[in-house]
This record gives structure tokens, C-alpha cells and sequence, in this order.
């Protein structure tokens, strides 16, 4: 999946130590203990944002309250955390020329 695309693209720098959690693993891939570890989170998602547990969602707030960076990719801006970071729905609304 993206998830290997994207750590691939990391694990060129060899100063940068690379991992991976996905929706499949329990607690998301996110436990406490691993994001206590986590310096920066790139988060990457497309359609399945509601399957993200609310749980999950405060933890991640949290560390990145407490300074852990987070890069949102791709259609994150709909993502679970995205939104509650900003503050906002994070809805897209755009004009075409001419209208």
C-alpha cells in the first residue's frame, strides 16, 4: 500500500528510523508507548477516515500538543485529526473561472 511507498521514500536517509501502522492493527498501529517514540507523524489517508477510533484521534492530538510533528498527506484535510487539529470542518470550496 502507500504506507510502504511513503517509508520507502523515508528509509533513503539513513538517520531517519521508519515505521508503519495501519487501520488493521490494534489501536490503529498507534499505542501510546509508540507514539511517545514518535518524533514526526506523516499521516496518509484517502476515503476511510470515520474507521479512525475517536481514541486514537486524542491520543495523536495529544503528542502533537505535547510537540510531535504531524504532516498530513493527500485527502487528510478530511481526516479525523486534521480536523480536530485545525479547528474546523476542513471542507474544500472552490470557484471555477467565468462562473
Amino acid at each position: 500500500g502507500m504506507h510502504a511507498t511513503i517509508a520507502d521514500a523515508l528509509k533513503v536517509d539513513p538517520e531517519i528510523s521508519v515505521s508503519w501502522a495501519t487501520l488493521e492493527q490494534p489501536e490503529h498501529g498507534l499505542p501510546a508507548d509508540r507514539l511517545a517514540q514518535t518524533d514526526v507523524l506523516v499521516w496518509w489517508g484517502h476515503k476511510d477516515h470515520g474507521a479512525v477510533a475517536d481514541e486514537v484521534v486524542e491520543r495523536v492530538a495529544r503528542r502533537v500538543w505535547q510537540g510531535m510533528g504531524l504532516i498530513v498527506l493527500h485527502s487528510g484535510h478530511f481526516s479525523k485529526i486534521f480536523k480536530q487539529l485545525m479547528g474546523t470542518p476542513c471542507t474544500l470550496k472552490w470557484r471555477e473561472a467565468g462562473e
